[in-house]
């Protein structure tokens, strides 16, 4: 498997060799401004790497015996000479471990040596071929040669959706790789003995609809929904049912338009908690819309009953505090019960008017609200 790996790689290399015959030395003309245009262009669509670790050893050779000709600090960019080590390297690197060739390559000075391809990002052309060959082979590093053919499929099925019925299910088949993924780099990764995590935002290119974020002060490497990429999936189908449900994700996570542990519903106040933001309108808006979408026998009503559920449970948590006042604490909570929503079932409904009869005397039943106003 190696071997074709690299034979493909050396097919690259020799296709993009051909295409550069110009003696990279000759100066163009001061008034050949065509021939100018013509090196700044081919110059923006080299291949550039980012160096993702403080003094990263740049090397006369291939390989960890190369001599050391030069120490590159983190964020230096590198351009690609066309050549990768025929061989790789099992390094560990913050916490996990590569196993990852050699790649020939360029400082802005001019400096041209080997470095280590699992130290650095994949720069501004994460479609080239080279960078496509890498990231294939980290995602079998990490998560197995089943589980990276299962992301690529779905990377397929995700820039190939032409119905709302291909983003439904596109949209599931994401969810689903998250969940099992996120498991697996947290069994994966060395992260609490890594002094620095390892670089792993390139799960973007390779999850898309996605976004990879740091954790846990920043200890453990999440993937969270990136609604400002399903927006685009979604409009670009003649249908209105997957607009809907972005939007109304959108109106959970307004912020950024990205997933996060803290809703709409809620504020951060603190790394782990925060308190409930009840009183607002947040959690009544977002239930009727939900209500609305639901009875309309919407296909992602599932996950709509998720939001529901959370919203629901933020309201009856024993455990939290409420930002705003008792007044407005209890608006809303009796607007909730008055609307008679049917997404809201039995028990519900009657877990919300015993909460109810508890926000009557807050200090009895040991709530904190006004937390605003310092408690």
């Amino acid at each position: 498997m190696k071997c074709k790996v690299f034979i493909l790689i050396l097919l690259t290399i020799g296709i993009l060799s051909c295409q550069s015959e110009k003696d990279p030395t000759a100066s163009p003309s001061e008034n050949d401004t065509s021939s100018t245009a013509e090196t700044v262009e081919k110059t923006a669509e080299r291949t550039t790497f980012i160096v993702n670790i403080d003094r990263l050893r740049m090397r006369e050779t291939a390989g960890e015996k190369g001599k050391v000709i030069k120490e590159l600090e983190k964020g230096t960019v590198l351009f690609d000479e066309g050549e990768v080590s025929d061989f790789t390297t099992r390094i560990k690197l913050r916490g996990i471990t590569f196993d990852e060739p050699w790649l020939k390559v360029s400082t802005a000075d001019n400096t041209v040596g080997w470095i280590y391809a699992g130290a650095i990002h994949l720069g501004t052309t994460p479609d080239s071929d080279l960078a496509k060959i890498l990231r294939e082979k980290r995602l079998i590093n990490l998560f197995g040669p089943a589980g990276a053919e299962e992301m690529r499929r779905y990377r397929m099925e995700f820039h190939n959706t032409q119905t709302a019925q291909d983003v439904v299910e596109v949209y599931r088949k994401g969810r689903r790789i998250r969940e099992d993924f996120v498991d697996m780099l947290e069994e994966k990764i060395d992260a609490y003995n890594a002094q620095v995590q390892p670089d792993l935002f390139w799960l973007e290119e390779a999850l898309p609809g996605f976004v990879p974020q740091l954790v846990a002060e920043g200890t453990i490497y999440y993937l969270f929904e990136d609604y400002r990429q399903w927006v685009e999936k979604a409009k670009a189908t003649k249908e209105l049912v997957d607009d809907q449900f972005v939007e109304f994700k959108i109106q959970a996570f307004p912020m950024d338009s990205i997933e996060y542990f803290f809703s709409a519903w809620q504020i951060q106040t603190w790394d782990y908690g925060g308190s409930s933001l009840l009183g607002r309108g947040f959690h009544f808006a977002l239930l009727k819309e939900a209500d609305q979408l639901v009875q309309n026998n919407h296909p992602l009503a599932t996950e709509i009953l998720e939001v529901k559920k959370n919203i629901v449970e933020d309201i009856l948590q024993p455990s939290n505090t409420f930002w705003e006042s008792k007044d407005k604490v209890l608006i809303e909570v009796d607007n909730i019960l008055e609307a008679n929503l049917a997404i809201l079932d039995k028990n519900d409904k009657i877990a919300l008017k015993a909460r109810r009869e508890q926000f009557d005397d807050p200090e009895g039943n040991g709530i904190k609200m006004n937390e605003r106003a310092g408690g």
